[in-house]
């Protein structure tokens, strides 16, 4: 009889709708700064925020950097004088009361965490990222939650995913997939640590770059469909 599966899942934009997570907690800094333009103030902070992440990813920036760097370039865009470290903290505190899933995702967990051995690893804060699972009473699904900043190494970094291995009983690389919505940390960093990798696409994003996927799907039941048939 098979092990059972390992699953190493993504959380924003994964399980979680990050979009709408993320507008209504800059929708709240926007109303706190007196910003007129709300629509267009989270429509550029989103690309701002996307852009931030990308360079973490690259190892350009430290997750300390990001938390303030992001609305120092907003605010230049806005003409906004504030202080963006305060600004920050005060985000952070709002994301973290932010816990919408996608369509079918806690149907998916329901079934999954019975068959499967389920595991979130994520990029980002983990003040946030623990406040946010409970929320969304995420806790229960998964045997542990592994968040970049208490690493100390980020997807796609191999560092990430060796420490990831390591502090999972009776891992198995043979049994083993990795799953995510980003092409750049989740993708990239499956192939780097030597697993196969399903790209869950539900924002239906064109492929862009030289690591293909394993696997790609954009619905949770074709999802759990391709994970009981390794």
């Amino acid at each position: 009889m098979k092990e059972r599966l390992i699953v190493l899942m993504d959380a924003d934009d994964t399980l979680l709708d990050f979009v709408a997570c993320e507008r209504s907690a800059i929708t709240r800094i926007a109303q706190f700064l007196g910003i007129d333009k709300i629509k267009e103030f989270c429509d550029d902070y989103h690309v701002v925020n996307d852009n931030i992440w990308k360079e973490f990813e690259q190892g350009m920036l430290s997750v300390e950097q990001i938390a303030y760097m992001r609305f120092d370039r907003i605010f230049d865009m806005y003409d906004v004088h504030a202080d963006s470290k305060k600004v920050s903290e005060l985000y952070k505190e709002y994301l973290s009361q932010e816990a919408v899933l996608l369509e079918g995702a806690r149907e998916f967990l329901d079934k999954s965490y019975r068959e499967f051995r389920l595991f979130i690893v994520t990029n980002g804060i983990t003040y946030t990222q623990e406040r946010r699972f409970k929320l969304a009473n995420l806790n229960r699904y998964f045997e542990k939650i592994f968040v970049s900043e208490q690493i100390g190494a980020r997807k796609p970094q191999k560092e990430f995913f060796d420490y990831v291995k390591s502090h999972i009983d009776g891992y198995d690389d043979s049994r083993a997939v990795v799953v995510g919505d980003s092409l750049t940390s989740d993708i990239a960093g499956g192939y780097a640590a030597g697993l196969p990798t399903v790209w869950f696409n539900v924002a239906h994003k064109p492929f862009k770059g030289e690591i293909q996927p394993t696997y790609e799907t954009d619905d949770f039941d074709d999802l759990y469909r391709l994970l009981s048939n390794f």
